[in-house]
């Protein structure tokens, strides 16, 4: 060992490991919180669909999913220092589920567009 060659006791070498060694995240902590977020959106889902079903009801199914999205900000802005692999796939799912729907409507607005053109075209 380079430090004990350097002329410093086991003692010294023992407290500068205690001090310098970090936790070292791996994949396994990731995975878990991506599951752990896939199971919270699943659950909002599964409530709104619940509140949506019910026609004394069906009014909150799509507040309910607002709420969920408005509860995965506050767990995304709350659990940056304490659990930041879990913030952060709160954060990507946050950011997949308000992009998606835009992307989808823009998708589905060009394919209207392309076809009222060729159908305008079609009919002269």
């Amino acid at each position: 060992m380079a430090a004990a060659d350097a002329g410093y006791d086991a003692r010294e070498i023992s407290a500068a490991w205690a001090v310098s060694a970090e936790p070292v995240r791996g994949r396994g902590s990731n995975a878990k919180a991506i599951v752990m977020v896939i199971g919270y959106f699943v659950g909002v889902f599964v409530v709104a669909s619940i509140l949506s079903a019910s026609p004394e009801t069906s009014i909150l199914g799509l507040p309910a999913i607002g709420v969920g999205l408005l509860g995965a900000i506050f767990a995304w802005l709350t659990l940056r220092d304490s659990n930041p692999p879990l913030a952060e796939a709160f954060r990507i799912a946050v950011i997949v589920l308000v992009v998606l729907p835009l992307i989808l409507a823009l998708v589905g607005l060009g394919i209207c567009v392309v076809l009222l053109v060729g159908f305008r075209q079609g009919f002269q």
